[in-house]
């Protein structure tokens, strides 16, 4: 297992992590100041909250937050 730091995650995770994040931070704000900073305000120790258990997010597949990636602008 791969581990990132001292937190055990592994990279599979932390990868879907990071599109979760990237998906929730898309709000459609016209404003790219304001769509930035209540975007990095979500990231850091606050990805705990895309984990694959618990938090809702472990429904959707990979696949389909590769979809929804591949349509940000």
């Amino acid at each position: 297992m791969v581990t990132i730091g001292k937190s055990g995650l592994t990279q599979m995770e932390a990868r879907l992590r990071l599109k979760r994040w990237l998906v929730s931070g898309s709000t459609g704000h016209l404003d790219a100041a304001h769509e930035r900073q209540s975007h990095i305000g979500m990231g850091g120790v606050h990805l705990s909250l895309f984990d694959t258990v618990g938090s809702g997010w472990g429904d959707i597949p990979e696949s389909d937050l590769d979809e929804l990636i591949a349509g940000l602008p």
